[in-house]
């Protein structure tokens, strides 16, 4: 995750509330390119909560050091609709 160096109380609360990753799969349906760092990503969030058809969802990856990783805007909106805030990024 994108500047998710102070993230690690907003995946214990996940895990705490059994939204862990290894209780979602995640299929990705496109991705656009907006810049060389930069990609919006469409994707379905797979999941015994979000019934059959999963939930489709829209959010941005970028490149950071060479490595493609989850923008933290995209991650924290996602860990907000189950009711977990983020906090704000480290400086």
């Amino acid at each position: 995750i994108e500047r998710g160096a102070n993230l690690a109380p907003v995946m214990e609360e996940l895990r705490a509330n059994r939204v862990a990753p290894q209780h979602v799969d995640v299929a990705v349906d496109s991705i656009r390119f907006l810049s060389d760092d930069e990609a919006e990503v469409h994707f379905v969030l797979m999941s015994a909560r979000f019934g059959q058809s999963g939930l489709a969802q829209s959010g941005h990856a970028v490149r950071v050091d060479g490595d493609w990783k989850v923008a933290r805007d995209t991650f924290c909106r996602l860990v907000g609709m189950v009711g977990i805030r983020c906090p704000p990024p480290d400086a």
